[in-house]
């Protein structure tokens, strides 16, 4: 009987005209979202250059070819210098004077005084700089230069894709307990033989996996449009290629993993919310209002880095970790002496929220669905 309850409202929540049309409009604009329009030819050029550099140790030499090919105080690209563009930019984010040139070494040096000055900034501690220093977790160097303009394009999007989810968590799974109060079906429900428990596991359930298909879906319709459209190359660069005050030694397809593990437990953080305010609510719009003010207000919330421990929570909301900003925070958790990054604690954070939220929700839903009316 739960299986049966289970399709139900899966065929509920997939086969709504509201849903269809929201899922049509999403992947529409996951599409469009891969898609850089308005590339130039001259910008396709310059691309196909930089490719050619792929592979290449950034050394001394290499170093000195660069120096050598361009003018750093004032750089007059062209097709026989293009393909140093994306290894000036690269040094550009970490020197001091943007006017002289660097060899290899001192373009390392700057790296690593840049990522200590970032902790310092972060208010990281003495142990948490220790944490990194450890050889698993540092930086491999000299690094090898990798293109990665097409891979930060998935990587930027998430951020989007998390978005969409958050509007389907609030609009369509809102109504599978709203919908009852408002067809007036509630009391039939909770009076059959199956009554609250299983109906409520049915619909639980039936929400959690609608969330995770439609996450699936948005972000293989990212992945494979940005792939036909421009590539995927880039993947295997190291995030240092965008981010050299970044310590975290990732490479952009790592990074792209812990994205898919926060969108996926963030999805289903979502879904609770929602079907939580729906059963306290029973209105949509009203969920809907909630969850969008909310999300907004925290996106443009800020506390300052001085406030450690309250920046830090902040820091660990979905739209904040998920965006390719956050390898730029470099704050641990410390749980009784064992360090964390907050990549690995917070989708345990948001599957034990969702678990709390659950339990809550089915305890109204149990006690005063019908009692209240």
């Amino acid at each position: 009987m739960m299986w049966t309850l289970f399709k139900w409202e899966i065929y509920k929540l997939f086969h709504s005209k509201m849903t269809i049309i929201i899922v049509f409009l999403m992947v529409l604009l996951a599409i469009l979202m891969g898609m850089p329009l308005g590339r130039s030819q001259e910008t396709k050029e310059i691309h196909n250059a930089m490719y050619s550099l792929d592979g290449s140790v950034i050394d001394n030499a290499l170093m000195q070819e660069m120096n050598e090919a361009i003018n750093w105080a004032d750089p007059d690209w062209n097709k026989n210098n293009y393909k140093y563009r994306g290894l000036q930019y690269l040094v550009s984010l970490v020197a001091d004077d943007t006017k002289r040139v660097y060899t290899a070494d001192e373009f390392y040096a700057l790296v690593k005084n840049n990522q200590k000055l970032s902790m310092i900034e972060n208010k990281l501690t003495d142990k948490e700089m220790d944490w990194w220093e450890l050889d698993k977790n540092k930086i491999k160097t000299p690094f090898t230069y990798i293109s990665s303009f097409n891979a930060r394009t998935v990587v930027e999007y998430m951020l989007n894709i998390l978005l969409l989810l958050l509007l389907l968590a609030a609009t369509r799974v809102s109504t599978v307990f709203a919908c009852e109060n408002r067809y007036k079906t509630d009391a039939i429900i909770l009076s059959t033989k199956n009554g609250r428990w299983q109906t409520f596991v049915a619909k639980v359930f039936s929400s959690f996996v609608f969330i995770l298909i439609m996450a699936v879906v948005l972000t293989l319709t990212l992945v494979i449009t940005v792939y036909f459209y421009s590539g995927l190359s880039g993947l295997y660069a190291i995030i240092q290629m965008e981010f050299p005050i970044s310590s975290y030694p990732f490479t952009f397809l790592e990074f792209f993993t812990v994205q898919l593990v926060i969108l996926c437990t963030a999805s289903i953080l979502f879904a609770s919310i929602s079907m939580a305010l729906s059963a306290f609510l029973r209105n949509e719009i009203a969920v809907m209002g909630v969850m969008f003010g909310v999300y907004l207000a925290l996106s443009f919330f800020y506390i300052p880095n001085s406030y450690r421990t309250l920046s830090q929570v902040t820091a660990m909301v979905p739209q904040s970790l998920i965006s390719i900003l956050s390898l730029v925070d470099n704050r641990l958790i410390n749980i009784f002496g064992t360090f964390f990054t907050m990549y690995s604690f917070a989708p345990i954070v948001y599957v034990l929220a969702s678990l709390v939220l659950c339990f809550v929700t089915y305890l109204f839903y149990r006690r005063c669905q019908v009692a209240s009316r």
